[in-house]
């Protein structure tokens, strides 16, 4: 018996419910020999550690980083308990951090539910929102989607997104919304609380 794993830097390719979800950053295939157990697996040449030190001044201090994206040249920080979201160069430089207001305007958000980054440009999950800036936290537009997701991710022209707060008739975990026509979404995954009141998905960090 023979499986494949494939495996990129912070990049994995899930399935939801029969539903194969493609992932444009390039993979590395890994065939496994399953009944081969005591054979070791060789990972290390699939991933890459390095250490960059972020510009620190006054502007840019972190308190606690709730997740970074790397897209590009850019390293976008959500910090979650500031609500903040920062964006550093490849070298560590810093470029620009956009901060909850309590009265939001155009391109501007009260809370921040996640956050994303491809295709050079920024996006922010706010409730029935996703705030869509350039690399350098440029406002570019505002797309409205049907009801409040928690987490997201963005892939080829589409949102994947994870709901954890269902309606007594609505248990819809996982959407996915076109970008281009975000008024309609497609439910791929269920919650079937017959089985009981656990949640069956619950995501370790809704990303790639």
């Amino acid at each position: 018996m023979k499986r494949t794993i494939l495996a990129s830097m912070i990049c994995f390719s899930f399935a939801i419910n029969g539903y194969n979800q493609s992932v444009s950053h390039p993979l590395k295939s890994i065939n496994v020999d399953c009944s081969v157990i005591d054979k070791d697996v060789e990972l290390m040449t699939t991933f890459r550690v390095a250490f960059i030190p972020l510009e620190t001044n006054k502007d840019c201090l972190i308190r606690r980083i709730e997740k970074v994206v790397s897209y590009g040249d850019r390293f976008v920080v959500w910090d979650k308990s500031q609500k903040a979201i920062f964006v550093f160069r490849r070298d560590g430089g810093f470029v620009k951090k956009i901060s909850a207001v309590s009265h939001p305007g155009p391109g501007e958000f009260t809370y921040c539910y996640d956050v994303d980054a491809t295709g050079n440009q920024v996006y922010v999950l706010s409730y029935q929102t996703l705030l869509v800036y350039d690399m350098n936290l440029k406002y570019l537009k505002t797309i409205k989607i049907g009801k409040a997701y928690e987490k997201f991710l963005i892939n080829d022209g589409w949102a994947y997104l994870y709901n954890n707060d269902q309606t007594p008739i609505d248990h819809e975990k996982v959407a996915a919304v076109n970008l281009s026509t975000a008024d309609k979404t497609y439910p791929l995954l269920f919650e079937h609380r017959e089985l009981g009141t656990f949640n069956l998905v619950e995501p370790f960090n809704f990303s790639y």
